[in-house]
This record gives structure tokens, sequence and C-alpha cells, in this order.
């Protein structure tokens, strides 16, 4: 039954991570290539894969245990919908909080046909459908950004086959907030190529999608640092922009409509509740906890700027950062990287830099910046994990390097 269960997730992995890459693209060779690289991820993580391994840490404790709960209820027939056990009543956010949540839906219900194979194995493949969904999400992005496939390629190993995988299956701070990043800021530059609304409508619902889950503050304001930057280096970007709302007023109208519906579980929680209840345990209160042993102030995690020497070094558990920071994607893209922002003459590695070096300031607590932002960025204050901008600054510099890498081809 396991080895039955094993060939078919892999056929349902594949297909869920290569139909965008199809409908994209249209190049056989192309989606082979990219689907040749998803095997060859699961051939170096094949314990994990094959369920010797698990994940551990905040993953387990936050994710994982919480699968086992979905299978629980599942296997007893308890449907999707509301639960009146939980928070006062509202909709079940094991199942409904988030966009998130779907590929671990899709594993328990495959748990009723393969009901021999262990909640740990059902989960590892759910998860690992999570990451490679993050990593499509990227290479549309780059693709976009880069008109090369090679590049975007390039890109796309880096991020597939680095640290980030290592890092989440400890901490999952890379697929909290970076999951949603790369599939608004596609929707908005495919926007503005083709000066038409679609794409900012599918940002629309993907920044609803992600209010959902824990703190949207994190990807609202990097996306509103790199927009900013891209703005102001071209005006002709924001003439676009407006040219598209004034064209386009009711498709946008609609599409807000269809972000706040997609951000209907949050915004009922935080009228119920006034506060966010999973995964956080922020409260309105600045460090506050809303679980019960762990009432009181809360420590600020950081992520000390020694930390990134996690750029050139593949480094888990130690003094530099651990499991919290941000994670390698190898010694080559750093320098090219590098080589794009001394080198390029086009805007967008300094675009990407500037964003970076803004997000892992915050990232390291800094003095200076916080009063400002706890003072006037909403929701702000929420936060607790000021190390969760980390990961970002490491997907900030794998687009870098691309635009290094197009300046060697």
């Amino acid at each position: 039954m396991e080895m039955i269960f094993l060939f078919f997730s892999l056929f349902i992995i594949l297909s869920i991570s290569l139909i965008p890459v199809a409908l994209f693209r249209r190049s056989a060779k192309e989606v082979l290539l990219v689907g040749f690289s998803i095997v060859a991820f699961l051939f170096f993580y094949r314990k994990y894969f094959l369920g010797i391994t698990s994940a551990y840490h905040d993953t387990f404790w936050g994710f994982e245990s919480y699968f086992r709960l979905m299978r629980q209820w599942a296997d007893s027939g308890f449907a999707p919908g509301w639960n009146p056990y939980m928070n006062g009543g509202e909709p079940i956010y094991l199942f409904s909080n988030g966009f998130l949540c779907t590929p671990l839906l899709l594993f328990v219900f495959l748990g009723h046909f393969f009901k021999g194979v262990a909640s740990h194995l059902l989960f590892n493949h759910a998860f690992i459908l999570l990451f490679l969904n993050l990593c499509i999400g990227a290479f549309l992005l780059f693709m976009t950004l880069f008109e090369d496939f090679k590049v975007a390629f390039f890109c796309f190993l880096c991020l597939l086959l680095g640290g980030c995988f290592d890092v989440i299956l400890g901490q999952p701070a890379g697929i909290l907030v970076l999951y949603y990043f790369p599939y608004i800021l596609f929707g908005v530059l495919t926007s503005l190529k083709g000066k038409n609304p679609y794409g900012i409508v599918l940002a629309l619902v993907y920044a609803g999608l992600s209010v959902n889950y824990y703190l949207p503050i994190y990807v609202f304001l990097v996306i509103f640092f790199l927009l900013a930057f891209f703005f102001c280096s071209n005006p002709e970007y924001g003439r676009t922009l407006i040219y598209i709302v004034k064209r386009h007023y009711k498709i946008l109208a609609v599409g807000t409509i269809l972000a706040f519906l997609a951000a209907s579980p949050a915004i009922f929680l935080k009228l119920e509740l006034n506060s966010f209840v999973f995964p956080t345990r922020g409260s309105l209160a600045r460090g506050g906890a809303i679980n019960a042993e762990q009432t009181g102030l809360q420590l600020r995690v950081n992520a000390p700027l020694r930390g990134y020497k996690i750029f050139i070094e593949r480094v888990l558990k130690d003094q530099y950062g651990g499991i919290h920071h941000a994670f390698y994607f190898g010694v080559f893209a750093f320098f090219l990287a590098l080589l794009a922002l001394l080198k390029s003459r086009e805007m967008w590695p300094k675009i990407l830099f500037l964003t970076a070096s803004l997000a892992g300031i915050i990232g390291t607590g800094a003095h200076f910046l916080l009063p400002f932002l706890y003072n006037f960025v909403p929701g702000f204050s929420l936060i607790r994990h000021m190390c969760f901008f980390a990961p970002f600054v490491s997907f900030l510099f794998i687009c870098m390097a691309g635009y290094g890498l197009k300046l060697i081809l």
C-alpha cells in the first residue's frame, strides 16, 4: 500500500507542479527540464520523501501536529465547516485558514484511500508540494523578470536545491512569509508589461489569501518597499499603472472584492477575537501572547547580521543564526548577485538590493527603524519574529543573481 501511495503521490506532485509551467511556457523541453529538477530534488531529499525522516521544531508543532488533527477529524467524518469546539465557533482554520492549507487538506483526504499510510508520510508529501508551489511561483516570477529560460531556470534551481527546504523543515518561516511574495509580484509585473488589469487582480487575490496565514505585514511591507523603489526608478511605470486603473477600474473593483473574500477567514477572526489565532502568539499588545502557558511579554527573535554568513556557508544550527535565519543559495549565485549590483546597467539589481537591505536591517531588530514602524505601520506591533524578514533577503539575492548571469551570457 505504501509503495502504491509513493508512486501515486509522485504523479500528483509532478502534475500540480508542472501544469503552471506548461501553461505559461508551452514548451515540452522546458517543462521536462523543470520536471527533472523536481525529481532531482526528491532524490536528494529521498529520506524525507520516503518517510524515513520527518519535520522538526516549529514545522512539526506548527504544521504536522495540526495535519494529524485534520486527518483524525476527516477519518471521523468531521467535514470542513463550522467547528463549535474551537475559539468560540469560528470556521475551522485548520481547513479554511488560507490557501497554504490546501496541500495538507489534499493529502488528508488521500489518507482515506491509503489507510495504511502513516500520517507523517502523508504530511511529508503535503509539505513537499507546498514548497514546490513556492518554487513554481518563483519560476513564473523569474521568467517575467528575465524573459530568458536559462536565467530563470538557474534562479529556480538556486531556490529549489539551495538551503531553503533545509531551513523550513525546522522553521517554516520561509513558507509563511515568502509563499505569496513571488505570486503577488508576478501578477503586478505581468499587468504592467501587458498594460492590462488581470495580473493585478491575481495579485489582489493572492494578497487577500496571504492575510489568512501568519502576519501579512511581512509580505506587505517588503512588497511595498520593492514597488516603491520600482515606480520611483521609472515614472513611466507609474503612468502605466494610472492608465490601467482608469481604463479597467471596474475589473479592479471586482478584484478588490475577491481579495476581501479571500481574506474573509482572517477578517472574521479579527472581528470575533480581536486577534490572530493560528499560528501566531501575538496579540494587540506589543509582545503579548494568547497561549495560556505563554502569557506575558515575549522576547523578540532577531536575525543578526553575522547570520548572513549562511549565504556562502551552508550552516543550519550554530551561532550564525540557526534555523531562524536566511537560507543558503550557493556561493556562485552570491557572487553573481554582487556582479549584477556592481556592473549591471538595469535598474532591477539596485531595486532588489535596496529592498533586501531594508528587510535585513529590520530583521536585525535595528532600534532606529523599529519605533517608526511600530508607531506608523498598521499591524507591525503584532510582530515578534523580526528574523522572518531574513528569508526575503536570500530570495532577493537569488533574483539579483539572475541579472549577474545575464551579464555573463
